[in-house]
């Protein structure tokens, strides 16, 4: 059976969630082009002086080098951690699945103050805090859980029958994972790729315990000039932000839908 189309009042229902959930990110847009000193809103006329403030200070620029190098970090650890995870949950049939599975996701549904408290006093007891070690640690096992997710959905739609021809073919462990299994995995490992940096990236609170002067991330440094100053740099900071996280997400939609575009294709060439 082939599914439904969604209805009119569907999508208008859909859309109209969108705006609503996106409207506080969307008022941002225009107050980071303000000439005043001041975040209001509508702005006053128009200027980029905030944009080029960004650019210019070097704490803005060392802040954003850090988010971005302890994301990055973040994002390798965690695939690589979350996969085999994600197949042992996906294939495993022990009694102790329920036990493993809660210890994995259980980050996700703590409260992150409690994370954070919990982290700070077990980085402080082996001294890792003030680290970028500490930091890429810490944003790992806050990202393992939507990385993991991410991957299981994919992985529990394998057909076992194919690594299993590719095994009587003689193929060995390595070439049966390139490929039998990691194509059409592929698709959940980059949602989960995008989901680890973007898990880093956001992060504040957590980093907020354990960061220090030497690696301070960028929305740590985004809140300290929301308590100290009234600086519109602020805005449009998180401006470019969420002009990044859509730009990833867009290009990480595109390219899965390309992917399953032509896996169709190709099947369709091989049954005929």
């Amino acid at each position: 059976m082939r599914p439904q189309k969604p209805t009119a009042f569907l999508w208008t229902v859909g859309v109209l969630v969108g705006l609503l959930l996106a409207a506080p990110a969307l008022i941002l847009i225009p107050m980071s082009f303000t000439e005043g000193r001041n975040l209001v809103f509508p702005p006053q006329g128009f200027s980029l002086q905030w944009y080029e403030s960004f650019f210019d200070s070097r704490q803005w620029m060392s802040a954003a080098q850090h988010s971005l190098t302890i994301g990055l970090c973040t994002m390798v650890l965690s695939v690589v951690l979350g996969l085999p995870i994600a197949m042992m949950l996906a294939r495993s049939r022990s009694r102790l699945l329920g036990v493993a599975n809660a210890l994995v996701l259980g980050p996700a549904v703590v409260p992150p103050i409690i994370t954070a408290i919990g982290t700070f006093g077990f980085m402080a007891a082996i001294g890792i805090t003030r680290s970028l070690p500490g930091l890429v640690a810490a944003h790992t096992v806050l990202a393992l859980p939507l990385v993991v997710i991410s991957i299981l959905a994919s992985a529990q739609t394998l057909d076992r029958n194919v690594e299993l021809a590719a095994q009587s073919l003689g193929a060995g462990p390595l070439q049966v994972f390139r490929h039998a299994v990691l194509p059409p995995l592929l698709p959940g490992v980059m949602i989960a790729a995008v989901y680890g940096f973007a898990t880093s990236w956001d992060e504040m609170i957590v980093s907020l315990f354990i960061t220090g002067p030497q690696y301070t991330t960028l929305p740590v440094h985004m809140w300290n000039q929301v308590r100290n100053v009234s600086d519109p740099t602020v805005v449009a900071v998180s401006t470019m932000l969420v002009s990044l996280s859509t730009f990833v997400l867009v290009v990480a939609f595109v390219v899965i839908r390309v992917r399953r575009r032509n896996g169709r294709i190709g099947k369709a060439v091989t049954d005929g």
